[in-house]
């Protein structure tokens, strides 16, 4: 066995026990995406993880489950990680949208087949804007560390998560998602609560896909930020600063449209100190003139808490799309 972390149904972290062959199932997932995709891959495809972690781990290994391709993991913390990408050529990437953040930014980025996105929240604007540098089909997946992958975002119905059958089965009580692994692993998961909300309906889609979707499906919400020229930003392109950060320790609050609230737990109390000025200097760049960070208590939430919240009131006009 090895031991994953995650960040478990509520944030609190938990240690979750899987089969070392479990940790292969992701390729499989991909296989069936290439497929229903209709992607045709090179001989010996290079896969590359781009990662936005503050640890800058980077490594590269032979990928024999994929026409003995390899994989490499680089980060973006490490010097000219565009130069490094390049000569990596990737056929498939896997990122989080802080890294797809970074891609639609680079000019003469590679371009991969596929793009598969994870972790956190990946909205309408994000993905418009990287279809404009980017014309691969992004496929924006629905996984947790406990179970593997759930579902994935149509690419024809934005909103519209379709269950990946037979691996896993997922309810609805309360309007709350409940999850079932149906293949095999370390421990048997039955109806696990993870903390995100949604519904669950059978029907099917117009891209083709037959069975149980998820609609209304709400985990990590959309956070948008105004600016003091009046736009909006994703507050999730900050969620990098706090990777070293258990997501139940800390929240960011725009309390004003220059001042914001960085509530963390007493424990994580220390870490303001740091934190506040690596804010400030990223709002700064995200377009704010003279952000103001100022740190205070979090009270702990009954439920699974939101790492990013708005007091303002929204723009007239403005539609929030929810993850």
């Amino acid at each position: 066995l090895v031991l994953v972390r995650s960040s478990g149904s509520t944030g609190e972290p938990v240690s979750v026990p899987r089969l070392r062959l479990d940790l292969l199932h992701m390729w499989a997932v991909l296989g069936f995406f290439l497929r229903r995709l209709d992607l045709a891959l090179p001989r010996r495809p290079r896969v590359v993880l781009l990662c936005p972690l503050p640890g800058g781990l980077e490594y590269s290994v032979r990928l024999p489950l994929l026409g003995e391709g390899a994989l490499h993991r680089l980060s973006l913390q490490r010097p000219r990680p565009l130069e490094r990408l390049r000569r990596a050529r990737p056929a498939v990437l896997f990122s989080d949208p802080e890294g797809l953040h970074w891609l639609a930014a680079q000019p003469s980025a590679p371009r991969p087949l596929l793009i598969l996105t994870s972790a956190s929240h990946f909205g309408a604007a994000q993905r418009a804007a990287l279809a404009a540098t980017q014309p691969a089909p992004v496929v924006n997946y629905y996984s947790t560390t406990e179970t593997g992958p759930i579902a994935w975002e149509c690419l024809q119905s934005p909103g519209l998560f379709h269950v990946l059958l037979p691996d896993v089965w997922v309810e609805s009580a309360a309007g709350q998602l409940l999850v079932t692994r149906l293949r095999p692993g370390a421990w048997p998961l039955l109806r696990y609560r993870t903390g995100d909300a949604g519904q669950v309906r059978e029907g099917r889609c117009a891209c083709g896909f037959e069975g149980p979707s998820l609609t209304g499906f709400d985990g990590r919400r959309a956070c948008l930020f105004e600016r003091p020229d009046g736009g909006a930003v994703d507050a999730w392109q900050l969620a990098w600063l706090f990777k070293q950060h258990p997501l139940r320790s800390f929240s960011l609050v725009q309390a004003g449209v220059e001042r914001f609230r960085l509530e963390l737990d007493p424990a994580e109390a220390a870490a303001a100190a740091g934190l506040a000025p690596a804010l400030e200097a990223a709002l700064r760049r995200l377009g704010w003139t003279a952000p103001r960070v100022e740190a205070g208590a979090l009270a702990r939430p009954e439920a699974k808490p939101e790492p990013f919240r708005c007091e303002l009131p929204p723009p007239p006009g403005t539609f929030l799309d929810n993850f």
